[in-house]
């Protein structure tokens, strides 16, 4: 018999012979698939249950692509020095090591900013446009 007619044919069995099928087919005896518990028992089990969901909060959910994050919290270490004579910084893991670093010429500040050299091929208008429009990029925006 082909394969399709077999999956639309219907079980000639009752509902108590399905139970007994399935019973030997998982490995168990008929009175282990029968009711085995007495309403006073399935009472005090759904009670158990609500203690301790109660005692044990549920799963916290949250969104897998959006996690929850905790707040940021200042740590002065590790940090970074600078040495601004050889443009050389130094990372501090502690105070100890900071005070060493500053006594051997380390400082807090960063590096100070490298002016640009501007070409001097720029007419006196163009020039004019530049310092109009960097004027306006510096400005700060509005709300």
């Amino acid at each position: 018999m082909p394969v399709y007619e077999a999956a639309g044919r219907r079980s000639g069995l009752t509902k108590q012979q399905k139970k007994e099928q399935e019973a030997a087919l998982y490995g168990l005896s008929a009175n282990d698939m029968q009711e085995q518990f007495s309403s006073e028992d399935i009472e005090k089990m759904r009670a158990f249950i609500a203690q301790h969901d109660t005692k044990h909060k549920g799963i916290k959910e949250f969104d897998l692509n959006n996690p929850p994050k905790e707040p940021y919290t200042h740590q002065p270490f590790p940090a970074i020095l600078y040495g601004h004579e050889g443009r050389k910084h130094i990372v501090v893991k502690n105070r100890k090591e900071e005070e060493a670093a500053i006594e051997a010429g380390y400082v807090k500040e960063a590096f100070p900013r490298e002016a640009i050299a501007v070409e001097e091929t720029l007419g006196a208008a163009e020039s004019e446009e530049i310092a109009r429009l960097d004027k306006i990029a510096r400005q700060p925006k509005k709300k």
